[in-house]
């Protein structure tokens, strides 16, 4: 089972500069440790960009605007490289104001695997659900489902939400359970429950469409 990790970054503020040194410094600094995290990248918009990607180590520039309402489309983006430049199974994407237990995460994905999962906490989309952008898997049927109409999909508006709206009908959702605290990554990481959650914090639980 591989899951590569991608955590979806801004550049040039102060406040996501802070959480991207965190992450690097705990969980981040983990990733060779487990042998089913394929890597972990960061993305950025830019949309100055000569080319429609600039890959340099782990952060990952995408010709895309930077900003809340463009990280629907910073995403896309994002799909369509990985798609053409990793092997792996599922993608976990995240943020980074999250926390994730890595052997957590690796444990929930074999124990759950399924050719289209698509598992995050449950936001209402009214209809249906999506999962939240804290953090949602992604199987590659699912990518290449939504790469095959990319180019259809682009729009101003968050992913979670457009990603939501765009599977709605096509695929059953997971519901996931997130542990929230307002505190250090240390004891945040100490609460988790590693027989019932994964990385940030997901329990499997049937989908019953409400």
């Amino acid at each position: 089972m591989k899951i590569l990790i991608s955590i979806l970054a801004c550049e040039g503020d102060g406040h996501y500069v802070a959480l991207e040194k965190a992450i690097r410094e705990t969980w981040g600094s983990e990733k060779s440790k487990h042998e089913d995290i394929v890597d972990i990248i960061y993305y950025y918009g830019n949309p100055s960009l000569e080319s429609d990607f600039k890959l340099e180590g782990d952060r990952l520039w995408v010709k895309s605007g930077e900003g809340y309402f463009n990280t629907w489309n910073k995403t896309l983006m994002m799909l369509d490289f990985i798609s053409k430049n990793y092997q792996f199974d599922y993608l976990f994407r995240t943020n980074l104001s999250s926390y994730v237990d890595l052997k957590n995460l690796q444990n929930f994905a074999k124990e759950n695997y399924k050719e289209n999962f698509y598992c995050g906490s449950f936001g209402n989309l009214d209809p249906g659900n999506f999962c939240s952008g804290a953090g949602y898997f992604l199987s590659k049927n699912l990518i290449k489902l939504i790469l095959s109409q990319k180019e259809n999909l682009f729009e101003e508006a968050i992913d979670d939400v457009a990603l939501g709206r765009f599977l709605h009908g096509k695929v059953e959702p997971t519901i996931g359970e997130r542990f929230e605290g307002e505190c250090s990554f240390e004891i945040v990481k100490s609460k988790l429950d590693k027989k019932s959650h994964c990385g940030a914090c997901w329990k499997n639980e049937p989908y019953d469409g409400s």
